[in-house]
Order: structure tokens, then C-alpha cells, then sequence
């Protein structure tokens, strides 16, 4: 499984915690440039509509759930956020308590990419 530069794009907390654009744009490849490293290999789409997985990507599923820290501390991006862009994820987590409360909040499953490959 795999979290593309594509996958960031298609996701709304971009929008919500720009901060985070830069680095998450650093630390994850395009989908054309991991496939580059395995010939042959595909992606599979993946959308998360439960919370099993516990990553970002099937939070973004349940934004309300976004409001609870304890939720929000399991995942690497927020404890991210936190530590680097506390300015920035208190800013979009007031803007996302908004919006949910207005019935305007974001409701699209977060994804990711699942790369299969087999060894020739």
C-alpha cells in the first residue's frame, strides 16, 4: 500500500492543512515513478469506507472523527502537524468544526494505491 503524490492531490485535507503540502509532496512519490521501479507492475485503487486501517487516508472517510485528538494522534501526518504546524492544523480543524456544524464539511473517502507487482 502505498500513499502517491496522486492520492495527495485527490485528498481535501490539503486544502483544509496546506502546510502540509510541502512535505507530503517530499516524502511521497509520484505513481509514474514508483511503477518505474518495478516493470510490470499496477495499481489498485484503494478506498477506505471504514476505519480498520486507522491511517489518514480512512480517517479522511469520517471527517467529524478528524475533531477528537485521540483519533487524530494515530496517524503520522497529524502528529505532523502538530508538532510542526500547530498554527495550521488548528486553523483547518476550526475551519472542518465550521463546516461540519453547516452541513458543508467535505464526505469523500480518503484512498491510497496498492502496487502489485510479481518478481519475472
Amino acid at each position: 500500500m502505498a500513499f502517491t503524490r496522486e492520492d495527495i492531490d485527490d485528498s481535501w485535507c490539503m486544502d483544509y492543512f496546506p502546510a502540509s503540502r510541502p512535505w507530503m509532496y517530499e516524502t511521497h512519490p509520484r505513481l509514474a515513478e514508483l511503477l518505474a521501479e518495478l516493470p510490470g507492475a499496477r495499481r489498485i485503487p484503494i478506498v477506505y469506507e471504514d476505519l480498520r486501517d486507522g491511517s489518514m487516508a480512512a480517517l479522511l472517510g469520517h471527517p467529524e472523527l478528524l475533531l477528537d485528538p485521540a483519533r487524530r494522534s494515530q496517524t503520522s501526518f497529524f502528529e505532523r502537524m502538530e508538532r510542526d504546524h500547530p498554527e495550521d492544523l488548528g486553523a483547518g480543524l476550526e475551519r472542518l468544526e465550521k463546516e461540519l456544524a453547516e452541513g458543508r464539511a467535505p464526505h469523500r473517502s480518503g484512498g491510497a494505491s496498492m502496487i502489485a507487482w510479481a518478481k519475472p
